[in-house]
């Protein structure tokens, strides 16, 4: 199941960056370069670990499938970000409120996953100094945790309700750890 879900995400980022390389000015958009990125950085990483043969299986097949989960959202969202409509310069910003709600709290649950997923991880590669492999993939992701902090606090400061102020302390808790801890 690992391999597959590694040539899976191999497969995938070589499409990304493939359709890059033709498309007009494709170097420069942004699912190319989450995809480079992901070929030079998480991919190799991911592979020293197939070649371990002490690896947990459990913890890389997580963290597969939430790269491949990731690498489809970025390109999937991008090109339907690019065909949406563009709205009137007048009525952008106050509607982001609105439009923004939805897309933080996915992004806080996917932050409170990430460490959750570090946490489940054996104590002693926790406590190393310098981590490696899959722990580093998982803290790489969960910093994603700063973004959902920020657009927390543009909705609260945007608009002061109950569930913006709910979010804005969850993140709040999310986040402040993460400082102290990692």
């Amino acid at each position: 199941m690992v391999e597959v879900l590694f040539f899976a995400n191999t497969l995938a980022v070589a499409i990304i960056i493939a359709i890059g390389l033709v498309e007009p000015s494709g170097y420069l958009k942004f699912p190319f370069l989450a995809a480079l990125t992901y070929a030079g950085w998480l991919l190799p990483q991911c592979f020293l670990q197939l070649q371990d043969p002490g690896r947990e299986d459990i913890g890389l097949t997580i963290l597969l499938m939430l790269s491949l989960l990731s690498t489809l959202a970025i390109s999937v969202g991008w090109h339907m970000g690019r065909g949406a409509r563009q709205p009137s310069a007048g009525k952008c910003f106050p509607q982001l409120g609105k439009e923004l709600f939805l897309p933080t709290v996915v992004v806080s649950l996917f932050a409170f996953a990430m460490r959750l997923l570090i946490t489940m991880q054996p104590e002693e590669q926790r406590m190393m100094s310098q981590w490696t492999g899959t722990l580093t993939i998982l803290a790489f992701f969960g910093s994603v945790a700063v973004v959902s902090l920020a657009l927390s606090s543009f909705l609260l400061a945007q608009n002061i309700n109950v569930r913006h102020v709910i979010l804005y302390t969850f993140n709040i808790a999310l986040y402040i750890p993460g400082l102290i801890t990692f």
